[in-house]
């Protein structure tokens, strides 16, 4: 069937940062990685926010190193020299990358490259073991416990590659829980969820539990979810 990003929907959200982990098979030309258009399942997402951001950046991540460009304007995230270890496995090695604001940058590599693993340390899912990450000027990775939860409430939507829902909640509660955790008025925050669903086209799914839902309905509740606290900043994981 039609994909709920393309064609007849028409989004109603503007977030201003969008990092994209588009995974191992899109293809980076030799000797070239800047402005990077290619063929990929994750484009339409791309493609979408492109249309309602106007920027777009691909960056290739392998080796655990990170290639990068500069640019004159406000940065709003911004990570230096990001080292991660899993045991004796050295998966980031010294990576940088400044994002201003308004762009979209895309994460490719080869499988086991750290892409997930940068993309969860600059959305603030896992720490890294050396290196600074600012996010709006704010350390983020000096953050702990409930201050780092709030800041990550307020500021970031995350798309993991799979839905995780919770099981008992319904497809609107799902998406509301976010907003309720931030503080937000119920009515408020309900009124939002609603209308992110409706232009998902799962307008008829509200009361829905997951289990009640195909793997595709469910991906669309996870991307209203990302989207309910109106995020500076959407990480999509593949």
């Amino acid at each position: 069937g039609q994909h709920p990003l393309r064609g007849r929907w028409k989004p109603r959200v503007n977030p201003r940062d969008v990092i994209l982990n588009l995974g191992e098979e899109a293809p980076v030309p030799e000797g070239s990685w800047q402005n990077v258009v290619h063929d990929h399942n994750s484009t339409w997402l791309a493609s979408w926010i492109e249309s309602l951001t106007g920027k777009r950046k691909y960056v290739w991540l392998h080796d655990s190193s990170l290639i990068r460009q500069n640019y004159e304007k406000d940065k709003y995230d911004k990570a230096k020299n990001i080292e991660k270890y899993y045991g004796k496995l050295h998966v980031l090695k010294g990576v940088d990358i400044e994002i201003g604001k308004g762009e979209i940058v895309s994460i490719v590599g080869s499988s086991g490259a750290g892409k997930s693993t940068l993309l969860h340390i600059l959305g603030t899912l896992d720490a890294p073991d050396k290196g600074t990450v600012l996010l709006n000027n704010e350390r983020v990775d000096r953050l702990k416990g409930n201050s780092l939860a709030r800041f990550r409430n307020n500021n970031i939507g995350f798309i993991f590659q799979f839905p995780h829902l919770l099981p008992e909640f319904t497809a609107l509660e799902n998406v509301c829980i976010p907003g309720w955790i931030g503080g937000k008025k119920k009515k408020q925050v309900q009124e939002r969820a609603t209308d992110l669903l409706q232009n998902l086209g799962l307008g008829q799914r509200l009361e829905n539990k997951p289990h009640q839902l195909s793997g595709g309905e469910q991906q669309r509740v996870a991307v209203a979810r990302a989207l309910i606290n109106n995020p500076a900043i959407v990480m999509a994981d593949e």
